[in-house]
């Protein structure tokens, strides 16, 4: 699939120096930065959630509690 990103040509040249410095292709650059976002925000989505039900039945249980000690 190919994608049509218009930037200026400061966002250019920002992208292509980090690709540089990191030794990596300005795609990879795009790729890795949009799934490392997605994948923040699912994660952000994730905690909240929990931290909601935590806050339904908020029992907390000590490591030794967990693991029988």
């Amino acid at each position: 699939m190919i994608i049509t990103i218009n930037l200026t040509d400061d966002e250019l040249h920002l992208i292509e120096s980090y690709a540089k410095v990191h030794g990596i292709s300005v795609e990879q650059v795009i790729k890795s930065s949009t799934l490392e976002a997605i994948e923040d925000e699912y994660d952000a989505i994730i905690a909240e959630e929990a931290y909601n039900e935590f806050l339904k039945n908020p029992v907390t249980y000590t490591s030794d509690e967990v693991w029988g000690n």
